[in-house]
């Protein structure tokens, strides 16, 4: 059974994912994803970094991802799960994740998450919305 990485629960529970993450997070993670945030494979695979044909080729034969691929979907997944936090509920995190806030120059939550420091602009983004501050 793939992971719920956008639990909160799951995402932030580091211990869990790092086991996770080096055993290689199922195939069948990043699928579950996609169906949730409404996202087409193509999108999803340029969010986390992974060739369209290599997610395919995962999907159907059900290998674990690598580590390197793991922690690219886990990244993802912390991001998703510390918006729905901040924004109170997973319907408005996913909103989120395709506007483009003022914050982060016409870009959207999901383009940085594209990166490791992308990814922290976007969780710096939320906690300066969750502390009031404008963004």
């Amino acid at each position: 059974m793939a992971l719920d990485i956008l639990d909160p629960r799951v995402a932030f529970d580091n211990v869990r994912m790092a086991a996770a993450v080096a055993h290689g997070l199922p195939a069948g993670t990043i699928q579950r994803m996609a169906e949730q945030l409404g996202l087409p494979h193509e999108r999803l695979s340029q969010a986390v970094n992974i060739p369209l044909r290599t997610l395919a080729r995962r999907l159907k034969q059900r290998t674990p991802l690598p580590p390197d691929e793991s922690e690219r979907v886990a990244r993802l997944g912390r991001i998703v799960a510390r918006a729905t936090e901040v924004l109170g509920g997973f319907d408005r995190a996913r909103r989120w994740m395709m506007e483009r806030p003022r914050g982060l120059g016409g870009k959207t939550p999901l383009d940085f998450a594209e990166t490791e420091p992308g990814a922290r602009a976007v969780e710096d983004l939320l906690g300066r919305l969750e502390h009031g501050v404008i963004a």
